[in-house]
């Protein structure tokens, strides 16, 4: 029997629990990947839920499959398995089809215009970050009630971890005005096995032939990261990026 655990309300209902079971038993073998987790940060994550604490996953971004494959992970955890999830999607990306699924399994799809979205002729008139703000006051009522939010701070998919943008940081400072300053990070790197060129075409797609590898990285209360941070919420990112870069494959690392 499913384990509910009470004095939270990002709980699941028990259809959508079943739904996401399902979705498992049918997806994974599709998105199985190799996952190392040297630290046992998941297990930490997990704890951390089970004591009433939002997580907020930060990811690496270059394929259209790592954000299924890591969603599939989450789903596969006791715990993890029956908390709501939030995941921003690219505006140009997002289509009815996702939201069906996203609701039968209580997966929130929330886009959001990307540079690549402008790009695209149908949507130059869009403006850039458009729905960034839904997303952040959205994740933020998320994890204050201890559900879990997706989040890849380079927003549009890169082959390489770029520099650090000022994406974390200001989700953090908009967390603290609005009371909320105690939740935790969970750091997952995807990869391709064997590849060491992200930039080639088509590595950007499912990859359904590939065998991906998960690296589970740092768990970090947000009040820790603060603290790396020297207390500025403008040197967030760069503590973020640095945790990411320990994990990417080697390919995708920076000098930071």
């Amino acid at each position: 029997m499913r384990n509910i655990e009470t004095g939270r309300t990002a709980e699941i209902g028990f259809l959508k629990y079943a739904a996401r079971k399902l979705t498992v038993a049918l997806v994974s073998p599709v998105a199985r990947s190799e996952t190392i987790d040297d630290n046992n940060s998941l297990g930490k994550a997990k704890e951390g839920l089970r004591a009433g604490k939002g997580l907020l996953v930060i990811i690496n971004h270059f394929s259209d499959k790592e954000p299924e494959q890591i969603i599939d992970k989450i789903f596969c955890q006791s715990t993890t398995d029956s908390k709501k999830i939030i995941v921003p999607i690219a505006y140009h990306k997002d289509k009815p089809v996702y939201h069906k699924m996203g609701k039968i399994i209580d997966v929130d799809l929330k886009p959001i215009v990307t540079k690549s979205t402008l790009e695209k002729e149908e949507y130059k008139n869009l403006k850039l970050n458009e729905g960034a703000v839904e997303f952040k006051n959205s994740s933020v009522e998320l994890l204050r009630e201890g559900g879990i939010v997706v989040l890849a701070p380079q927003g549009s998919r890169m082959p390489y971890l770029d520099k650090p943008h000022a994406t974390v940081g200001t989700f953090m400072l908009e967390a603290k005005r609005k009371g909320l300053d105690d939740y935790s990070f969970l750091f997952i790197a995807s990869g391709i096995k064997g590849i060491t060129d992200y930039s080639k075409k088509g590595i950007d797609g499912f990859n359904l032939n590939k065998k991906y590898t998960l690296n589970i990285g740092s768990y970090m209360t947000s009040k820790e990261i603060l603290k790396k941070a020297e207390g500025d919420f403008r040197n967030v990112d760069k503590i973020i990026y640095e945790e990411l870069n320990k994990i990417v494959p080697y390919p995708q690392r920076q000098t930071l």
